[in-house]
């Protein structure tokens, strides 16, 4: 048996008001997994019936009871959309190399799994769970806003309803009380590249996709500069090598 879905993407959210600034207009909020892929994640767990207690959480939430129920949908959306599970902070999209776009990010923040062990797996876990059963994931990477994605999923809605619902437990484990914070910018875990690259911020469609599993850098490319030590219109990268 299969499932079919029709998968509508909603537009961007904005940041949630209950956020606090950032302590630098030239840092930003990066998602780990493409928006694309938490508003997927959001509308198959709705349409599924995975908990609101579950859902909740994976929001930002302290931690659900049975008798959690679902904000305000636009409320809660937003910090769906913004799960501070699935959030770093680094040098925004003006002064940063190699953003994924609508991918998953390629290297790990050298703390992640040091303060939250498994989170980056966790995280992983979902888009090769969606190309498993499958997501094409090169037509919901490129997929524009309210645009249509028919899907034929080969399990049924019951399994992707239990398969949804131990993949988000399993990231909502990795946090260690109530509080889920937003990684932080730690300026050893990044670096520049050369400016001869430095304007191919984007990586291409192909890394959006296979090279999220595959991805490498060449240390050539690698100026070694930090951010501290930065100049006019460098751009930086997560340090492979951190």
């Amino acid at each position: 048996m299969s499932f079919d879905y029709a998968f509508t993407l909603p537009p961007r959210l904005a940041v949630p008001a209950a956020y606090p600034a950032l302590t630098s207009p030239q840092m930003g909020r990066h998602h780990i997994l493409g928006r694309k892929y938490i508003q997927l994640l959001l509308a198959l767990a709705r349409e599924t019936g995975v908990s609101d207690g579950v859902l909740k959480r994976f929001a930002g939430w302290p931690k659900p009871d049975s008798s959690s129920n679902i904000p305000a949908e636009t409320e809660f959306n937003g910090r769906f959309f913004w799960s501070p599970f699935n959030l770093f902070i680094g040098p925004d999209g003006n002064h940063r190399g190699f953003d994924p776009g609508s991918g998953v990010e390629q290297v790990c923040p050298l703390g992640l799994n040091r303060l939250h062990p498994g989170r980056w797996d966790a995280l992983r876990a979902i888009p090769l769970y969606f190309e498993r059963v499958g997501v094409d994931l090169r037509a919901l990477v490129s997929l524009a806003d309210n645009a249509v994605l028919n899907m034929k999923l080969n399990v049924t809605r019951e399994e992707v309803q239990s398969d949804l619902t131990r993949l988000i437990k399993a990231v909502i484990a990795t946090a260690t009380g109530d509080k889920v914070p937003v990684y932080d910018f730690y300026e050893n875990e990044w670096v520049a590249v050369k400016q001869s690259i430095a304007v191919d911020r984007f990586i291409n469609r192909t890394h959006d996709v296979e090279g999220l599993y595959n991805f490498a850098v060449d240390n050539k490319l690698l100026v070694g500069r930090n951010w501290s030590n930065r100049i006019a219109d460098d751009r930086f990268i997560l340090n492979p090598n951190a």
